[in-house]
Protein backbone atom coordinates (compact mmCIF):
# COMPACT_ATOMS: atom_id res chain seq x y z
CA UNK A 1 0.00 0.00 0.00
CA UNK A 2 2.89 2.64 -0.93
CA UNK A 3 -0.50 5.17 -1.34
CA UNK A 4 -1.14 5.75 2.16
CA UNK A 5 0.72 6.65 5.57
CA UNK A 6 1.11 10.66 4.28
CA UNK A 7 0.15 13.66 3.07
CA UNK A 8 1.50 14.55 -0.41
CA UNK A 9 0.81 14.57 -4.16
CA UNK A 10 -0.57 10.85 -5.27
CA UNK A 11 -1.35 9.66 -1.87
CA UNK A 12 -4.64 8.54 -1.04
CA UNK A 13 -5.83 11.15 1.39
CA UNK A 14 -8.73 10.33 4.01
CA UNK A 15 -8.86 13.29 6.37
CA UNK A 16 -11.14 14.48 9.17
CA UNK A 17 -10.73 18.18 10.28
CA UNK A 18 -11.63 18.73 13.78
CA UNK A 19 -12.01 21.86 16.15
CA UNK A 20 -12.60 21.77 19.66
CA UNK A 21 -16.11 23.94 20.55
CA UNK A 22 -17.16 24.24 24.02
CA UNK A 23 -15.11 21.10 25.14
CA UNK A 24 -16.40 19.11 22.64
CA UNK A 25 -15.20 17.94 18.65
CA UNK A 26 -17.00 19.17 16.39
CA UNK A 27 -16.26 17.97 12.65
CA UNK A 28 -15.29 20.95 10.30
CA UNK A 29 -13.95 18.97 7.36
CA UNK A 30 -13.84 15.35 5.71
CA UNK A 31 -12.18 14.53 2.61
CA UNK A 32 -11.61 11.13 0.90
CA UNK A 33 -9.25 10.19 -1.49
CA UNK A 34 -8.70 14.09 -1.63
CA UNK A 35 -11.84 15.04 -2.76
CA UNK A 36 -13.76 17.43 0.22
CA UNK A 37 -16.95 15.21 0.92
CA UNK A 38 -18.19 17.77 3.94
Amino acid sequence: LTDRGRLGLGARADVIRVARVAQTAAVRGAWVQGRRIG
